[in-house]
């Protein structure tokens, strides 16, 4: 129960984060990128999203882990995992709810800013194992 806890809390605050930069991505970023970099307003945006959200991620994880003292590797990546499946299925029922078919949501994944984006949801799945080991090897010294 607690690794279930903790993956809803961490995606939750992940997601609340990534929502709000989001629509401001969508609502003002690409469209003035759009004008300098015609095809990569979307993966220019992502990318200078990108360092804002593994951010996030980090001090999400560093909290949620906080809060309870006592974590193995394992039970970070249970975290990260159930984490990672939630944004998942949040992601793809925002795309649902947009009007976008699951087909259309699965094609827009393999564009470049699909590919950054994908890359960096996998790399929020890892971001509690790597609290873990940096908490550790800073409480090591």
């Amino acid at each position: 129960m607690k690794i279930l806890r903790a993956a809803f809390l961490y995606w939750l605050l992940a997601f609340a984060a990534g929502f709000v930069l989001g629509a401001f991505r969508v609502m003002l970023v690409e469209p003035m990128l759009a004008t300098w970099l015609q095809g990569y307003a979307l993966l220019s945006a992502v990318a200078m999203e990108a360092p804002i959200m593994l951010t996030v991620s980090w001090f999400a994880a560093a909290w949620v882990l906080g809060r309870r003292p006592s974590w193995t590797p394992a039970e970070t990546l249970g975290m990260g995992g159930l984490a990672w499946l939630l944004l998942q299925l949040a992601e793809l029922g925002l795309a649902l709810v947009m009007g976008l078919s699951t087909a259309a949501y699965l094609e827009k994944l393999t564009t470049l800013a699909g590919v950054l984006g994908i890359a960096l949801q996998i790399l929020f799945a890892f971001i509690p194992l790597l609290v873990l080991w940096r908490s550790r090897a800073f409480a090591a010294r």
